[in-house]
């Protein structure tokens, strides 16, 4: 949906200041965004209580700006079973869908390639964007891009790419996306472990099944993710919406010599936000810009505070902002990787167990949280891992760590416990997630 912005025109007096203006544009800006995205909603739930409703009386599907109707009939049945062929020569068949948000859908695909397709297809994530206006065909062709510009085995990969036109809605073009098909995020990861339950026992008298990562095994996999956002720091790219539901977990791997069991590795994914590393804040309309754009794509609970309004000062001799709102995020993601979710969305009970609380510009400018003494949370690591998070969580951009020190750091932690740092084989280069031989799981191996 695209919208043009009205100019705010001088009135009065005749004095005219251009801070005000540039003020009133970036919260106009704003508020049209929020209204936007919550109208998205809204029209989204609302077509499809409407189409239910219709389907009991057997009337066709309504659709209103690619909600519902005809093109959700087709993204949920007529796509079923159709063949793709993507820009790199690839050929998938669709299945089911699996998710939907907004203007785009994922679904199931298999290798539709008859030497496999009897065999044991290769599964994949296939996303489909309907783009309605230029804007959004360039954003999707910008992300494909970023993917296909980096090669580190915890990036996610794209595998093939395809653009074409909506026979349901005309003037609208599709975007097709493939990727590996990862089933469990590191969010899931820690639903699993349990460690949001809010009692410390199980209500039935005995001790509470929350298995928090030992400290070896965190920092082993928070590594992997350093990995990732490194190699993109050094493409010139940051990625800017770091959080624990944009890191899948690929479980299905090929176990590391000398273990009986594959180690799980984390895929760094979602790149609709990512950007150059170094942003200039030379003038007001570039800072107005920067926190435009942070507001869309950055969540909150992960986001640096040099996002938010007010965050900065411009100036010819500002330093523009960099990489290291990348490493904010890591801080937010370490964090609940060992208690469950940002720090800027709990508070600690006093028995030490979580509570989940609302995410504001307060809360972010705020300390970070701590367990209290004596709770097995409190327990749980070492205070140089706890020491970490708060460092990177520097509320000074100047003062807060780059990606290469964050490295570094975790090799001394892992080094005091005796641990070490994993890498991996089988990079995803874009050469090879072209071919058909290109296989995204690589190997994990332990770097001496």
């Amino acid at each position: 949906m695209h919208i043009r912005y009205p100019q705010l025109h001088q009135r009065g007096n005749g004095n005219f200041n251009p801070n005000i203006n540039l003020n009133l544009l970036g919260l106009l800006r704003s508020l049209v965004v929020m209204i936007q995205q919550l109208l998205l909603t809204v029209i989204g739930l609302l077509l499809r209580l409407i189409n239910i409703i219709l389907g009991i009386f057997g009337v066709g599907p309504v659709s209103f700006f690619g909600f519902g109707g005809a093109d959700a009939s087709a993204s949920r049945h007529a796509l079923t079973g159709k063949t793709l062929t993507f820009d790199n020569g690839r050929k998938v068949r669709i299945g089911r869908q699996v998710a939907e948000g907004g203007f785009s859908f994922v679904f199931e695909a298999y290798d539709a390639d008859a030497r496999t397709r009897n065999a044991h297809p290769r599964k994949y994530a296939l996303k489909r964007i309907n783009c309605s206006d230029p804007e959004l065909v360039q954003s999707c062709r910008e992300e494909a891009g970023v993917h296909r510009s980096l090669g580190q085995r915890n990036l996610m990969p794209l595998l093939g790419l395809k653009f074409d036109s909506s026979r349901a809605m005309p003037g609208v073009t599709v975007c097709y996306m493939l990727f590996p098909f990862l089933e469990t995020s590191l969010r899931d990861d820690i639903t699993r472990r349990r460690l949001l339950d809010d009692d410390i026992r199980d209500g039935v008298g005995k001790p509470t099944r929350r298995r928090p990562y030992k400290e070896t095994e965190l920092l082993q996999l928070f590594g992997q993710v350093v990995d990732a956002v490194a190699a993109m720091h050094a493409a010139a790219l940051a990625h800017r919406d770091i959080k624990l539901e944009n890191v899948m977990m690929d479980v299905g791997g090929k176990s590391t010599p000398g273990s009986r069991k594959s180690r799980p590795t984390p895929v760094l994914m979602d790149f609709g936000s990512a950007g150059k590393v170094t942003y200039p804040l030379k003038s007001r309309s570039d800072v107005l810009r920067l926190t435009e754009l942070a507001a869309q794509h950055c969540t909150m609970p992960y986001r640096a505070p040099e996002l938010f309004d007010g965050g900065v000062r411009h100036g010819i001799d500002e330093a523009p902002v960099d990489g290291r709102v990348d490493v904010w995020s890591l801080g937010c993601l370490l964090f609940g990787m060992m208690y469950g979710s940002s720090p800027f969305e709990v508070e600690f009970r006093r028995d030490g167990t979580v509570r989940i609380v609302e995410c504001t510009h307060l809360r972010v400018l705020g300390p970070v949280p701590t367990p209290p003494p004596g709770t097995e949370a409190a327990g749980r690591y070492s205070k140089e891992v706890n020491d970490a998070v708060k460092w990177m969580l520097n509320q000074s951009r100047l003062e807060r760590p780059t990606i290469d020190q964050v490295s570094q750091r975790v090799d001394e932690l892992l080094q005091k416990v005796g641990g070490k740092r994993i890498r991996t084989n089988g990079a995803a280069s874009s050469a090879s997630a072209s071919d058909g031989t290109f296989d995204p799981f690589g190997t994990a191996k332990d770097m001496a």
